[in-house]
C-alpha cells in the first residue's frame, strides 16, 4: 500500500452508516467543513483514485486531504485525542486497529510506530511492551524480506523492556512494602537497603492464562510440523481449537476470531497428509458459512477457504464446478490482493494447476503456469517453482505449443542446475520429454511405458524429495500408457 492510495482506500472502506455519521459529526461543528465534505463525496464517487483531478479542483489539496483523514478517524474513534500520553497512545492504537481491519496496512504500521514513540518518550513500559508484542505479530503477518532479522531485533527490544519493567516492579514493590510497614508500625525507621522481593518470592505454582495455553499448543504443533509429524501437529492444533470452543472461553473466541480461523485453517492442512478428507470438507463448509464484520476478516476467510477447498478437491478428485471456483478465486485475489501473502498465492495457484491437470484441461493449466512463472521474484514455496518447470514441459508437449522443443528443455535443465535441483525425478522428466518430441507418434507408447516404470520405481524407493510433482507426473505417464481418464489414473485418496 502506497502513501497516495491511503485516503481513497480509507473512504472506499466506509459503509453507508459510517459515512452518514461522519457527515453529521462534521456538520455539528461550529465551523462547517463544506470543503472537506465535498472532497469526501468526490473521493467516494470516484471509480479510481485520480489525485491530478482532485488537485485541480481543490486548492491546498494536501491540507484538505490531511484534514479529511483526521475527520474520518476522529469520527470513527469518538474520543478526545489530546488529553494525556495514555490517551494519545490509545488513539494511535485504535487508528491502527481501524486501518488494519480495513486492509490498509501501510498506514496502520505508521500509527503503531507513532504509539511506540509516545510510549518510549513517556516511559510507559507496560504500553510499550503491548505495542512491541503487537508489532511482532504484524511483522510475522506482513513481512517476508529480512523477516528473521527484524523479528530478532524486535525481540531484543521486548527483552530490554521486560528487564526495565522487572526492575521497575522490583523497586515499586519494595517501596510499597516499606510504605506499608512505615504506615502500620508507628512510623518506625526502616532499612531502605532491604533486597527487593521480586523475583525470588514469586509463587511456585501459577495458573496458566488462556494465552499461555494457546501459545503452548502452537509451540507443540510447530515442533511436530518441523519433524514431518503431521498427526502430532494436527493433535496440537486441535487442542487450541478445543480451548477456543470451551464455553468458559467464549469471550476469547469472539475477541480473537481471526486467530481462531488461523488455527482452523492449519488444522485443515494437517488433515491432508493424514487422509481425513471428510473432516477437511467439514472445515471448508465452516469457512464458507462464516460472516465477517470487516475487510481483514473477509480476506482471511476467503484465502483459507479456497486454499482448503482446492486441497480437498485435488485429493478426492472432485472437479465439478471447478470453472466457477476459479472465477471466484480470481475475483477474490483481485479484491484482497494486499492481504494475501506470496506463499498462499502460490499454493492456491498451484492447486488450481493440479485441479485443471487432473481435469485434462491443459489450456487452463498453461494459464495458471504462466501466472506462477511471472512471479519469479517470490522467494517462498520454492518447491512449487521447481515443480511447475516440470509441468511446463509436459503441458508444452500436450498443447504442442513450442517451435523449438530443445530450447525449452535445455532452458529448464539449466534452471535446475543453477538452483542445485538436479534430482532423479526431474531428470526423468527432462530426458523422457526430450525423447518424446524426437520420437514418431506411433512409437511414443513405448516411451511412456518405460517412463511410467521408472517413476513407479522411484516411488517405491521412498527416498524421493519431489513428492509435490512425482505423484502427478506418474499418474500422467500411467494415463498415457493405459488410456482412460487422467483422474482415474491418480485414483481417489482414502
Amino acid at each position: 500500500m502506497t502513501e497516495h492510495d491511503f485516503l481513497y482506500d480509507l473512504v472506499q472502506s466506509l459503509d453507508e452508516g459510517e459515512l452518514r455519521f461522519i457527515r453529521n459529526f462534521a456538520s455539528a461543528r461550529r465551523k462547517k467543513p463544506e470543503k472537506l465534505l465535498a472532497l469526501l463525496k468526490d473521493v467516494r464517487n470516484a471509480k479510481t483514485f485520480s489525485p491530478k483531478l482532485l488537485k485541480e479542483k481543490y486548492s491546498s489539496y494536501g491540507v484538505a486531504k490531511f484534514k479529511l483523514k483526521q475527520l474520518i478517524l476522529h469520527s470513527l474513534r469518538l474520543m478526545n485525542t489530546e488529553e494525556n500520553a495514555e490517551q494519545r497512545i490509545n488513539v494511535h492504537l485504535e487508528n491502527e486497529g481501524i486501518l488494519y481491519r480495513r486492509g490498509i496496512h501501510y498506514q496502520a504500521m505508521k500509527e503503531l510506530n507513532n504509539a511506540r514513540k509516545i510510549a518510549e518518550k513517556y516511559e510507559k513500559l507496560d504500553r510499550l511492551l503491548q505495542i512491541l508484542q503487537l508489532h511482532q505479530r504484524r511483522l510475522i503477518e506482513y513481512k517476508t524480506k529480512n523477516l528473521v532479522e527484524e523479528v530478532q531485533e524486535n525481540m531484543d527490544s521486548i527483552k530490554a523492556v521486560l528487564a526495565r519493567m522487572n526492575r521497575e516492579i522490583e523497586v515499586t514493590l519494595h517501596y510499597q512494602q516499606l510504605f506499608a510497614q512505615y504506615r502500620t508500625q508507628d512510623h518506625q525507621a526502616l532499612d531502605g537497603t532491604e533486597a527487593p522481593v521480586l523475583p525470588d518470592d514469586l509463587p511456585d505454582v501459577v495458573e496458566e492464562s488462556f494465552q499461555t495455553q494457546v501459545v503452548r499448543t502452537s509451540v507443540e504443533g510447530l515442533v511436530a510440523r518441523s519433524k514431518g509429524d503431521y498427526e502430532g501437529a494436527a493433535r496440537a492444533t486441535k487442542k487450541a481449537l478445543e480451548l477456543y470452543e470451551q464455553e468458559a472461553y467464549a469471550h476469547f473466541l469472539e475477541d480473537q476470531h481471526v486467530r481462531y480461523k488461523l488455527f482452523l485453517a492449519n488444522y485443515g492442512i494437517y488433515l491432508v497428509p493424514t487422509g481425513q478428507f471428510d473432516e477437511l470438507k467439514r472445515i471448508v463448509d465452516l469457512f464458507r458459512e462464516m460472516k465477517d464484520p470487516d475487510f481483514n476478516g473477509e480476506a482471511e476467510t476467503f484465502q483459507n477457504r479456497v486454499h482448503l477447498e482446492l486441497l480437498w478437491r485435488t485429493n478426492v478428485v472432485e472437479l465439478d464446478g471447478l470453472e466457477a471456483l476459479e472465477k471466484e478465486i480470481e475475483a477474490g485475489m483481485d479484491k484482497y490482493q494486499g492481504k494475501i501473502n506470496a506463499a498462499r498465492q502460490l499454493s492456491i495457484w498451484y492447486n488450481l494447476v493440479v485441479a485443471h491437470f487432473l481435469n485434462e484441461d491443459f489450456e487452463a493449466v498453461w494459464r495458471q503456469l504462466e501466472r506462477i512463472l511471472e512471479h519469479k521474484r517470490f522467494r517462498v514455496r520454492r518447491e512449487i517453482q521447481y515443480t511447475v518447470r516440470m509441468l511446463e514441459l509436459i503441458v508444452s508437449y500436450e498443447l504442442e505449443i513450442w517451435d523449438l522443443p530443445d530450447h525449452a528443455i535445455n532452458r529448464v535443465e539449466r534452471f535446475l542446475q543453477r538452483n542445485d535441483q538436479v534430482t532423479p525425478f526431474k531428470m526423468t522428466v527432462i530426458r523422457h520429454v526430450d525423447r518424446l518430441v524426437k520420437t514418431p507418434l506411433r512409437e511414443r507408447a513405448a516411451v511412456f511405458s518405460q517412463w511410467s516404470e521408472e517413476l513407479h520405481a522411484l516411488r517405491e524407493e521412498g527416498q524421493v524429495t519431489d513428492d509435490l510433482g512425482l505423484t502427478l507426473v506418474t499418474a500422467w505417464a500411467d494415463w498415457k500408457t493405459k488410456g482412460g481418464r487422467l483422474k482415474d489414473a491418480l485414483g481417489k485418496r482414502p
